[in-house]
């Protein structure tokens, strides 16, 4: 069995991550539309992140998976990217 392809810009991704902060588990060889990272938020949310290159376009496998799985999710395409949809993320407050 291969394992599924990374994209080129992936690991510089996670480092960026790692280093601004934030715990992630590597889920890339899982295939199947599977999202490559889920990432941990500094307030506690585990968020769904989809790395492509530049110009890289979803799977159809990575279509379905998102419209079945509404947990927070973000296509990222550089570390800029995915620091700041992660900010993002961590400004978010919720109710209780």
């Amino acid at each position: 069995m291969r394992a599924k392809r990374r994209d080129v810009n992936q690991s510089e991704i996670v480092e960026a991550l790692r280093k601004a902060g934030y715990e992630l588990e590597d889920l890339a060889d899982n295939g199947k539309g599977i999202p490559d990272l889920l990432v941990e938020s500094k307030s506690h949310i585990w968020v769904l992140l989809e790395i492509k290159a530049p110009g890289g376009k979803l799977t159809p496998a990575e279509h379905a998976f998102f419209e079945r799985h509404q947990a927070p999710h973000y296509i990222a395409r550089s570390p800029e990217e995915a620091i700041e949809w992660m900010e993002y993320i961590d400004g978010i407050s919720y109710d209780n």
